[in-house]
């Protein structure tokens, strides 16, 4: 059976000389060593906080020489781990960390405990002094983030997608990390909203690709707070999952919302929203019931997006092309030339992805036998069937096959002569 430590180690994405330490821990635990695995996890205690002072800026406040010197402190083994304890105490001249004096205490209590474990005193320290120290972890190990951490991290992805200073082809995964070291739990909203305000002005939705990582990244409070942020804004929403649709599960999004998305939002103002429709689609966010209803109206709205490999599979699946097909295919053709020219685009996909049958073939024959002729369909389906023979012959042999129905001139480049003997 897991242990909660074990799953919230896993959460933490901690670093590979931390992860060993409460694996000993753990095993200690499991073995009634509960004095070692007291040990083992105080000293990955220190060590995470040792590697949050390596890798922050200076704190708000706190002299450039003595912030120095704690950084080369706690990288020496004979004193690494008293410097990294005194940093949890420090309140002048300035605070390290943005905890309470009750945290600090608690900090001292547990370092009392380890050395009851390392002195080999004789109090006695049982499961439950583990489990308490693992539950204090769990609780507290977010508050202990370097003052100014935030703002220094915000510089650093600011610096990130500016091209002048990183190359656009840098991992950002490096930044994701430091989140968790850098930003209390209780100013991660802020810090999203601060990452939307520095990174919006630069182009392409830069501080969604900053919250798409996050959401990979962490499985944590960090992403329930992210989630919380986007979903807070429905436009926000929206431009996040039309960017990164395959995140829409993880949203857990409402029944409500779903269904005004595919009854309004998609496909308004010209976007391409295929990909957040097969999403919806593939994992059963719109209700059985509903889905006829929610083709119809994708269909109703669409101009001249048409879908990609992919989405054209589980639309299919879905019944999707049986209302595209009554649109782009109306009995007595395709009422106007505008209309028509303005679905070119799926009336070719269409027909590249579908047999010909009579009621497609007369539904473009009588298209064009009206006194305007779309010239634009026109000059497509030309160029279609001179690089498709052989849907230029199917369309032929169903048209022979309907009694009184022939090609008209303005498509004569369809048309084959029945050779003579």
């Amino acid at each position: 059976m897991q242990l909660k430590i074990e799953k919230w180690i896993v959460e933490q994405k901690l670093s590979a000389k931390i992860t060993p330490l409460f694996d000993e821990a753990i095993k200690s635990y499991k073995a009634s060593a509960y004095k070692a695995s007291l040990l083992f996890s105080y000293l990955g205690f220190m060590t995470i906080l040792k590697e949050r002072i390596i890798k922050s800026q200076l704190p708000p406040g706190f002299p450039q020489k003595l912030w120095d010197k704690l950084k080369t402190d706690v990288q020496n083994t004979e004193v690494w781990d008293k410097k990294v304890f005194d940093s949890t105490q420090r309140i002048d001249p300035s605070k390290i960390y943005p905890i309470s004096d009750t945290l600090r205490r608690e900090v001292v209590y547990w370092k009392d405990r380890r050395n009851d474990c390392a002195h080999f005193k004789h109090e006695k320290i049982d499961y439950h002094h583990v489990e308490s120290f693992w539950s204090f972890l769990e609780t507290n190990l977010s508050k202990f983030t370097v003052n100014g951490g935030k703002a220094s991290l915000l510089r650093k992805f600011k610096d990130h997608f500016d091209f002048t200073i990183t190359p656009p082809d840098k991992e950002i995964n490096s930044l994701i990390i430091e989140v968790e070291s850098a930003v209390d739990v209780s100013e991660l909203k802020l810090f999203f909203s601060d990452i939307e305000s520095e990174l919006d002005d630069i182009l392409d939705h830069y501080h969604f690709k900053v919250y798409n990582e996050i959401l990979g990244y962490y499985k944590n409070q960090i992403a329930d707070e992210l989630i919380e942020y986007i979903k807070y804004d429905d436009a926000r929403l929206l431009d996040f999952i039309r960017k990164y649709p395959d995140k829409i599960l993880c949203l857990n999004l409402d029944e409500v919302f779903i269904r005004d998305l595919w009854y309004t939002k998609l496909f308004s103002n010209t976007f391409d929203d295929f990909k957040v429709y097969t999403s919806l689609l593939q994992n059963n966010l719109i209700r059985p019931q509903d889905i006829e209803e929610a083709n119809q109206k994708i269909v109703r709205r669409l101009t001249t997006q048409t879908p990609d490999t992919y989405s054209k599979t589980v639309l299919e699946c879905n019944g999707f092309y049986d209302k595209l097909k009554d649109k782009i295919f109306p009995e007595s053709g395709i009422p106007t030339y505008a209309a028509a020219n303005q679905i070119t685009q799926q009336i070719i996909h269409y027909i590249e992805n579908f047999d010909l049958d009579e009621s497609i073939v007369t539904a473009i024959c009588k298209t064009f036998n009206r006194p305007y002729i779309p010239n634009v369909l026109q000059d497509k389906l030309r160029t279609y069937f001179r690089n498709r023979p052989g849907k230029k012959q199917e369309f032929n042999n169903v048209v022979n096959g309907i009694s009184d129905l022939k090609i008209p001139d303005s498509l004569d480049f369809i048309r084959i002569e029945e050779s003579r003997d």
